[in-house]
């Protein structure tokens, strides 16, 4: 979906640095689908599903299913999961809108 942009203070053709990889990458990944599959549930329902078991996640792995939160109303929902950095949960609502909080 999206390109990452790594900083680095070497200068251009004066070395290479290795890309540093996001942990979290996956978390994100997982929210995304979230965000995707409550989108077609509300199409196909009218509402947001109130929790995983109502929506097709394969994104979600046993682990991330059991450390998942969702908090849905008929008109909009929002869902969450636990940074792989140890501190923080990243979310995902309604809108598509995924951020962070520590």
């Amino acid at each position: 979906q999206w390109g990452f942009v790594q900083f680095s203070g070497t200068v251009v053709g004066a070395g290479i640095d290795a890309f540093i990889d996001d942990p979290d990458i996956p978390i994100r990944q997982a929210l995304r689908a979230v965000y995707h599959a409550q989108r077609a549930h509300r199409a196909a329902t009218g509402a947001y599903a109130e929790g995983e078991r109502e929506l097709t996640l394969d994104a979600l792995d046993s682990a991330a299913r059991e450390e998942h939160l969702m908090l849905a109303t008929p008109l909009q929902y929002s869902a969450s999961l636990p940074s792989r950095t140890g501190t923080g949960r990243w979310h995902v609502r309604d809108d598509g809108r995924v951020w962070y909080t520590p």
